[in-house]
Parts: C-alpha cells; sequence; structure tokens
C-alpha cells in the first residue's frame, strides 16, 4: 500500500492498469483504490522482486508505503514501512526458527507490543503459529488494509494489472540491433566477438570505439539504453603531446548518445521506446559523422553548461585525467570566442589561486598559439 496516487504508483513500477475487474491473488498483479486515497496492490507470490527494498525506497519518495507478505507453505511472514526513501521498520516471523520467533528491525510502532502478546497467549492456549499473523496485523494496524481481512465500508474494487512491456528483453534488443545496423553502416566493425556491444572505426585520422550500454529492470518495467563514444583524434593528441612530451591523454573526447539528445537513457513507457528507436533511424548516423569533423566534434564537447566543482560550484576547468587539456585544443582549432576565457578558467582551478606561467596548461596553450592553426585555415584535421 501507498499513500500517493495510484497513477503515480503504476508509473514507477511500470505497470499499467488493464480497468479489468479481478479477485486479489488470482492474477500475478491486482490493484485497487482505497477509500483513505491511497493505492494497494496485491501480489499471487509470496515476497514479489517488486518489493525489493531497493525499489520500495524509491517508491516512498515524499509518502509511505507499506508492505506485507505472507508464505502459508512455510508459515513465513514479514512486513515493513519505508518513509521519504528510507526503510524505517520491518517485522517478521519465520516458524523454522521458533514459534516465539518475530525479528525486528528499525523503531517498529507501539501497536506491536500487544498484537505480539495476543499471539504469544493465543499459541500458548492453542498450540499453533499465531506469531505468523502478527506482521500482517501490524501492517493492517498501520495502513487499515488487510489482503483477505474485513473491510470497513465498500470493498475495494480491483483491476488486472500488467507490465508496460510484455518482453522488455526484446523489446531492448530491438534497439540494439537498431544501432548495430547503423554502426555497421558506418564502417564500424567488431573487434572483439567476446564483447558485442563494441564496435570500432580506425581512419588515418581517429579512432573510434563506440559501446552499446544497455540493461533492463523487469520489476518496474524499465530499460536502459545509451551510447558511450571515446574518440582518439591523433592530431590532437600529437599537439598536447609536442607542447609536453610526457603528457598522452587517453582519449579526445568522451561522449554519451544521451547527452546529446538532452534526453534520458532509462525508457519507461512503449511510447518513450518508439522515440528513441525513430531517433536511432534518423539522428544517430549523423551524430557518429560528428565526430570525424573537429569542428562538429569541438561543438559536442564544449557546448553544454558548465560542469560543478568538488564544492558545488559552476567551473569551466576543461582539464580530466582521460582527455588531458583535448577540450581546450579543439577549442583552439574550432576558433570556439570563448577559448581564451576558457583558459583563465582552467588555470584558476587548476592553480588554486597560484598561477604558474610554466605549468603545462600555459606549455600547451602557449605551443597551439605558435604553431598551431584553426581546421578552417589548416590542411590536416
Amino acid at each position: 500500500m501507498a499513500a500517493k496516487a495510484g497513477a503515480d504508483v503504476l508509473a514507477e513500477l511500470g505497470l499499467t492498469d488493464s480497468a479489468q475487474p479481478v479477485q486479489p491473488g488470482t492474477v500475478p498483479l491486482a490493484g485497487a483504490h482505497l477509500a483513505n486515497g491511497t493505492y494497494v496492490i496485491v501480489f499471487s507470490e509470496f515476497f514479489h522482486p517488486m518489493i525489493d527494498p531497493l525499489l520500495m525506497k524509491v517508491l516512498s519518495l515524499n509518502c509511505i508505503v507499506v508492505g506485507c507478505a505472507e508464505d502459508e507453505s512455510t508459515n513465513a511472514s514479514m512486513a515493513f514501512l519505508c518513509r521519504d526513501g528510507a526503510r524505517v521498520w520491518t517485522v517478521s516471523h519465520v516458524l523454522s526458527e521458533g514459534g516465539d520467533h518475530l525479528g525486528i528491525e528499525g523503531v517498529a510502532p507501539r501497536a506491536l507490543a500487544p498484537l505480539l502478546q495476543a499471539a504469544l497467549q493465543s499459541r500458548a492456549e492453542h498450540g499453533h503459529d499465531a506469531v505468523f499473523g502478527v506482521p500482517a496485523a501490524l501492517a493492517e494496524e498501520v495502513c487499515g488494509f488487510r489482503h483477505g481481512g474485513r473491510q470497513n465500508g465498500p470493498a475495494p474494487v480491483f483491476t488486472r494489472l500488467d507490465r508496460k512491456f510484455a518482453d522488455i528483453d526484446a523489446t531492448l534488443g530491438e534497439l540494439v540491433r537498431a544501432a548495430s545496423a547503423v554502426l555497421q553502416a558506418a564502417g564500424y566493425v567488431q573487434e572483439d566477438a567476446s564483447r558485442p556491444g563494441l564496435f570500432t572505426k580506425t581512419t588515418e585520422h581517429e579512432r573510434i570505439q563506440v559501446y552499446l550500454r544497455h540493461s533492463t529492470t523487469p520489476e518496474i518495467g524499465v530499460m536502459y539504453f545509451d551510447v558511450r563514444a571515446e574518440v582518439c583524434n591523433r592530431y590532437v593528441d600529437g599537439l598536447m603531446h609536442q607542447a609536453v612530451p610526457q603528457l598522452h591523454a587517453t582519449q579526445t573526447a568522451v561522449l554519451r548518445w544521451s547527452g546529446a539528445l538532452d534526453g534520458d537513457s532509462a525508457l519507461t513507457t512503449p511510447a518513450e521506446v518508439a522515440a528513441c528507436r525513430s531517433q536511432l533511424q534518423s539522428a544517430f548516423s549523423p551524430w557518429l559523422a560528428r565526430l570525424h569533423d573537429l569542428v562538429a566534434l569541438e561543438a559536442l564537447v564544449n557546448g553544454h553548461p558548465p560542469s560543478g566543482s568538488a564544492m558545488g560550484e559552476a567551473t569551466q576547468c576543461h582539464f580530466d585525467g582521460d582527455t588531458g587539456y583535448s577540450r581546450l585544443i579543439l577549442a583552439y582549432l574550432a576558433s570556439n570566442p570563448r577559448f581564451e576565457d576558457m583558459v583563465v578558467q582552467t588555470e584558476r582551478a587548476l592553480s588554486r589561486g597560484k598561477p604558474d606561467p610554466k605549468s603545462d596548461l600555459n606549455k600547451v596553450c602557449n605551443h597551439l598559439r605558435a604553431h598551431a592553426k584553426p581546421v578552417s585555415r589548416a590542411t590536416v584535421r
């Protein structure tokens, strides 16, 4: 049960409402709106994967989520409450650990003590596993609902809930195949059979490795799809090495396909999957072509807002361990009007207020000004 609008619960768990009335427990997933404004989902199996603690923490952001699970075949039961993304308490019983067993994590409600006392007394008098029902009784005490219990007022109407994607892995596979086809048409090859998601293209000017990154979270109907491109341009790397021989960046640029689209790699609805498929067909090939053009590559690398510093402040430091000073070199070659400002910001961040005219940064920039030409006038890419 979640103290949240039903539409929000379904969206966050990757479910859709079929609107077909059902008896809870007769289908894998059934949901209903309760009179108190909360939404309840009944699963047909014990500890369904959807009530994974991490998922429940996400669902409980800005609300309260109460969960309960019982397995009569093993006499195991549990209940929990999450609030604002944190697990507040969990109460569990496993008969194999003793008839009086009741595990308690966190700070349980005061209502637990009398419920447990009554169950222990009933067990002593009648000999049955009365503690088994304590977690469910506690959940009912907190949220006012218990599957199969008595209802105050009209009984809630349950409807069958379906996953948004009938076969989430097959759907994701279609996206991967579409991206692979575009890469192969652009001249990328798979050099390592053990890494089917890695494609490489090598020319006289650069070596580009493209990784298809994808995964699924079937429990909530979410798939993740993105493309990571690592560009190593020989001309850019050569300029940096000429300025400071010991400098050698691993990459010239590291880019994400979703970043170029200002989108998210998480796909949660069929509409988002269809949009991703359409973008792969229309925009992916042009994006790959931009990786070979220094001016276009510079726009991809330096066209985003300033990143954040370790102190949370905006910074335009254009240096990192993987690409070195490549972003600054690209900015100079592409005649980016912000180049000098970028140098100042980078020096300020790296020197911590103590500029050094002989620093690697200044050596690289001085070398560019003295020996490199913007690509619009250069014959070398």
